[in-house]
């Protein structure tokens, strides 16, 4: 016998049909994944800043006019004679 018809015999037989009860109404599923995620909110808000917070000043290097970072001349580049 082939499942499909052991699933007509079976649907026909006793009129029963299973049914899956959930732990909780459908609405509360929504309401508690948006509960989640507002929580998950408040902690990506909560580290807002963190970089700016911990860059000190010492890290900071001035900029001069005519150089890079590294002491390098500004006017020069790919393709031009140093």
């Amino acid at each position: 016998m082939s499942m499909t018809s052991f699933a007509i015999l079976a649907n026909e037989g006793g009129g029963h049909e299973v049914v899956w009860h959930l732990p909780m109404p459908a609405w509360a599923y929504g309401a508690l994944a948006l509960a989640i995620f507002i929580v998950l909110l408040g902690v990506v808000w909560s580290f807002r800043n963190m970089g700016h917070t911990y860059m000190t000043q010492p890290d900071v290097v001035p900029h001069s006019p005519g150089h890079d970072a590294g002491g390098h001349s500004a006017s020069g580049g790919h393709g031009s004679a140093h």
